[in-house]
């Protein structure tokens, strides 16, 4: 994943390429004007934020899917833990949290493998395996909010793209009339990619909210149940 931005700009380079053909169709003969026609102008740009948006659609739901209340801060896994380290039996403890996957017994199964060491050492134990997996979440989730920002950028560009194209046909041996219609059809379709950039990128900021107030909510969650557990050691 730490490769991304430069996926993302090797793919940008390659949308760019064609791109100043399709701005020149602009004053062909009008023809059905649907959603899929104007999509076709400038593909490429809108076929590389259609992946960016799918690639934050996935990332959004791995994020919630790990955060979800169920896997996380299991209740019964919370109730069952807490008797056998009351039992003095933190071997099955231990056992029970490893095997359950959830992300609380991934937190609490270092501290449980340790014996004879004081709470503090116990809390710097769980305090930092707590912290690094909040930060691989809050990460994965920072990936989205690097998608959001980059689609309207790369809309961007390929209606600046498509104005260059159009204003250097200005110089073409065509009466004003001529003109005014190839700088109004132009532009409007020249607006296409950022329109479409707009809509991949609002939605990814949303979820990159989101997913962010849920990994925040998990976390807290998180440490009240290991200190609650530690109490008990």
């Amino acid at each position: 994943m730490k490769k991304f931005p430069w996926l993302a700009m090797a793919a940008l380079l390659a949308c760019g390429q064609g791109l100043a053909e399709e701005i020149e169709s602009a004053a062909a003969p009008k023809i059905q004007e649907t959603y899929w026609y104007y999509l076709q102008f400038g593909w490429q740009i809108n076929l590389a934020v259609g992946v960016l948006a799918f690639l934050s659609l996935f990332l959004f739901l791995h994020v919630m899917l790990l955060v979800r209340p169920g896997l996380a801060v299991p209740a019964d896994l919370l109730r069952e833990l807490l008797a056998d380290i009351t039992a003095g039996d933190r071997e099955r403890a231990e056992r029970r949290a490893v095997e359950s996957r959830s992300l609380l017994g991934r937190i609490i199964a270092p501290a449980l493998r340790l014996s004879g060491h004081s709470q503090e050492r116990l809390h710097q134990v769980t305090e930092g395996a707590g912290r690094r997996l909040v930060g691989a979440l809050r990460q994965r989730a920072t990936y989205i909010a690097n998608i959001g920002v980059l689609c309207p950028m790369m809309g961007l560009l390929g209606t600046v793209l498509g104005m260059i194209t159009i204003f250097e046909t200005f110089g073409a041996q065509l009466d004003m009339s001529m003109k005014q219609k190839l700088l109004m059809a132009g532009v409007s379709k020249a607006m296409i990619t950022t329109a479409v950039g707009l809509l991949a990128g609002i939605p990814s900021m949303a979820a990159y909210y989101l997913a962010v107030g849920r990994v925040n909510r998990v976390a807290d969650e998180l440490e009240l149940a290991a200190e609650e557990l530690i109490a008990t050691m």
